[in-house]
This record gives C-alpha cells, sequence and structure tokens, in this order.
C-alpha cells in the first residue's frame, strides 16, 4: 500500500474571517472618527468679565457687544417703575436706569453675554441675561434669565488662579451657540 503523499486542501469559509475584519475596520473607524474628525462642541461664548470679552475679541469689538447685548436687553428685560421695587426682586445693586424714547424706567442690569460661536457682533447670535439675586444663589452658581425665564447657571470657576465663567443648562452641560440662537428666535 502506498501512503498518500499529497493532502487535499480543505474547503475553508473565508465569511468569518471578513466578518471579523470588518468589524475592526468599523471599530477603527470610529475611534478614527470620534479622536479626529468630530466636529468640535459648538459651545456658546460666555462673556461675564471685560476680561472674558478680551480675550476672544479686541476692545473695540468688546464695546460693540456689550453696546448691542443692552439694545437687546432693554427690550426684552422686566422693567419696573422704581429702582426700589426692581431690586426687591433682583438683589440691592443689580438694577438700573433704562431710557427708551420718552421714558425711563429700572431693569436688572445685563451680567453676562453669551455669544454663539462665529457670531462676532452679529445681534442674533447674542443673548444678554441677568442673574438671580446673590442671596439665592446656590453652590452650582446663579441661575441667569432672559427676558423674565430662567434659561441657564453662571458658575465662576477657577483654574490655575484664573476667573473662567462657565455657562450651564439645567442638565448640566455648557450653553450652546444653538440655544443662544434658538433663544433669540423665540
Amino acid at each position: 500500500m502506498r501512503k498518500r503523499l499529497f493532502y487535499t486542501k480543505r474547503e475553508t469559509s473565508s465569511k468569518p474571517l471578513m466578518a471579523f475584519g470588518a468589524a475592526i475596520f468599523v471599530v477603527l473607524g470610529g475611534i478614527v472618527w470620534g479622536v479626529f474628525l468630530r466636529p468640535a462642541a459648538d459651545y456658546a461664548m460666555v462673556l461675564a468679565t471685560a476680561q472674558d470679552c478680551k480675550r476672544a475679541f479686541s476692545e473695540e469689538q468688546c464695546f460693540a457687544i456689550v453696546a448691542n447685548a443692552v439694545a437687546i436687553h432693554t427690550n426684552s428685560a422686566p422693567r419696573y417703575p422704581d429702582r426700589r421695587i426692581c431690586e426687591m426682586s433682583h438683589g440691592a445693586g443689580s438694577c438700573g436706569p433704562v431710557k427708551l424714547l420718552n421714558t425711563t424706567f429700572f431693569a436688572p442690569e445685563v451680567a453676562v453675554v453669551a455669544v454663539a460661536r462665529g457670531a462676532g457682533t452679529d445681534t442674533k447670535g447674542m443673548l444678554p441675561l441677568y442673574l438671580e439675586p446673590q442671596n439665592k444663589a446656590s453652590e452650582n452658581g446663579r441661575k441667569a434669565y432672559y427676558h423674565g425665564i430662567a434659561v441657564a447657571v453662571l458658575q465662576q470657576k477657577k483654574f490655575g488662579g484664573a476667573g473662567i465663567s462657565m455657562l450651564k443648562d439645567f442638565a448640566g452641560k455648557p450653553f450652546t451657540s444653538e440655544a443662544v440662537r434658538k433663544l433669540r428666535r423665540g
């Protein structure tokens, strides 16, 4: 009897190997997209201090942003006939006179301006906010209002000794440019 020297090649399916390779490709593609290609977060810029504004804009642009924010605020803030009545609702020292046509009324002062990314001095991407009284603030920050409605929470944090103003929605997520635009439209 003769021994067989050659073996016949067994038929193997390459489908499991192809499925495994496709799965690896999808996972690696997801990682690459997540790390390198995903769009940057579109968070609104929070301008609560002059330094916040000057980090992102020139001094001239900062003046324009403040002027535009005050103009928007004049039409959207609650109005009071007397400073004392305004301060009863918004806290001592937080109200100022507003002149509109031939009338003067009192309103809470603009404390924060949220600016949508890329909006610059365009008023459609700008949201002037006023704050709840300091004595009502929680450890999470102070509620920020637009048009009489609480829309976010302002947090003042320190990072490496520098103050950072952060605006978060009520779910604790950073306030987005889309939220600014949506509130300005509504």
